[in-house]
């Protein structure tokens, strides 16, 4: 395996399980009224810009790859 690919691995491991975190803070939020804190509410806020960065980035390098690697035929 590539270091690439282990990379794409490795990055596609860790959203998914912050997908799962992120995901368990809704009730947790909601419970413990942390969704009424403003600490909490700038800490979203920026993981939302950080993700929405990050995942321009990587299109734009997926991009970038198939533009310089097309695709073989037959496969």
């Amino acid at each position: 395996m590539s270091k690439r690919a282990r990379h794409a691995k490795w990055l596609k491991s860790l959203h998914g399980w912050l997908t799962v975190v992120w995901a368990a803070m809704i009730p947790v939020s909601v419970l413990t009224g942390l969704r009424n804190s403003v600490p909490y509410l700038v800490m979203l806020s920026v993981y939302a810009l950080m993700v929405g960065h990050f995942s321009s980035w990587q299109a734009g390098r997926a991009e970038v790859s198939s533009e310089t690697n097309p695709p073989q035929e037959g496969t």
